[in-house]
């Protein structure tokens, strides 16, 4: 009976307490506006600088993440694009890297 109290009890009381949080506020965290991702603010800019140091670091897959990131956030810049294209051309993937600088220069 001491371990049911003392140690079940708790925790059921607990995951209880939990659900019911949950479930009241749940609903409200459909409405959250998220920032761009990696902190990259609103300019396209920071992001280009933060793929630059990447590459220039020799981190080609963080450089490849950010720029994936970066393009999804802010799809007319040819410059995330680009720097996409050299990062895949620094990690010997120039196949991928052709299609992408292609679609910067081709007309929407």
């Amino acid at each position: 009976m001491d371990i049911f109290l003392y140690y079940i009890l708790p925790g059921l009381v607990l995951t209880i307490i939990a659900i019911v949080l949950i479930h009241h506020w749940a609903p409200g965290l459909k409405n959250i506006q998220f920032n761009p991702p990696f902190g990259l603010g609103e300019d396209p800019g920071t992001a280009s600088g933060l793929i630059e140091e990447y590459l220039e670091m020799g981190r080609i897959v963080e450089a490849i993440i950010v720029a994936k990131k970066a393009i999804k956030t802010w799809p007319h810049e040819p410059d995330l694009r680009i720097l996409l294209a050299q990062a895949y051309e620094s990690s010997s993937k120039e196949k991928l890297a052709i299609p992408d600088s292609a679609s910067t220069f081709s007309p929407d």
